[in-house]
Parts: C-alpha cells; structure tokens; sequence
C-alpha cells in the first residue's frame, strides 16, 4: 500500500494587525467576504481590521472600532451584500457594518447587555446566543 501524500499550500500573503509589541492584540477570526474582495478580522482590543485582496496581496483598509468588549463572532452572511459584515460581542450587541462606509447600519441589544458567544442573521431575523438564552429580533423593526 503507498502511503498517501499530502499536499501543503504555501502562505502567500500576510498582513500585520498590531505594531504594539507592549501589549500586542491577537485576532480572533479572520473571514473572507463573499465576492473574495475583503478579509475581515476580530481582534482583542474590541476593534475589527478590513483589508482588500487583490492579486498583489492584502492590504489594510481600515480599523473599524466595533465593540466595547471582546468580538466572539464576524460574518458575512449575505453572498448578495458582499459590503455587509455583521458582528456580536461581550457586551451584549450585534452590529451590522455598511463597509463602503465603514459605519454602523444596524444594531440589537441583548436584554440586561447579556454577553453574546454566537449569532446567525438571515434576510428577517437575528438570533444570538448568550449564557443560557438565545435572542431572537426582527430585522425590519429591529425589535426584540
């Protein structure tokens, strides 16, 4: 029997997220946008980092100051709104980020700000997971 080989893909590029070398942030997830145009990463100084892919390698957008507590999750969850990234966090909020714009375009609020771990968005609802309760709002009204 020949023993199987595996094939491993060299990095091709890199970016830094933090020259502080006093207290260095780490980054927590890193996503690719749907239409392969952006890299969004969470990191630990509550701040999302977006950067723009093209052919030469990445290069660093912005730093968009997202949340007052750690980001437990980013997504891209719409392939036909590649500009739209969603966040939650720590302190009891999902976001929703207009990156054209790099502003807020919706926000929802956990009940007592209740640390949020886990979200999941569709075109009418968000739902988030927190200790021991899950939220649920309606997009349109952004009502609980």
């Amino acid at each position: 029997m020949a023993a199987a080989r595996t094939s491993f893909a060299h990095c091709c590029s890199r970016a830094r997220v933090d020259y502080n070398t006093k207290n260095p942030c780490y980054v927590f997830k890193a996503i690719v946008s749907p239409d392969n145009s952006a890299v969004a990463a969470s990191l630990s100084n509550n701040a999302i980092k977006l950067y723009s892919c093209s052919v030469a390698g990445l290069s660093h957008v912005a730093d968009i100051p997202a949340h007052s507590a750690t980001i437990s999750d980013v997504q891209f969850p719409f392939s036909s709104l590649p500009q739209a990234l969603y966040s939650c966090s720590r302190d009891g909020h999902v976001k929703a980020w207009d990156l054209r714009s790099r502003q807020l375009a919706e926000s929802y609020q956990a009940h007592h700000h209740q640390e949020l771990y886990a979200f999941s968005v569709n075109d009418n609802l968000v739902a988030a997971g927190g200790r021991g309760d899950v939220h649920f709002w309606e997009r349109r009204t952004q009502q609980r």
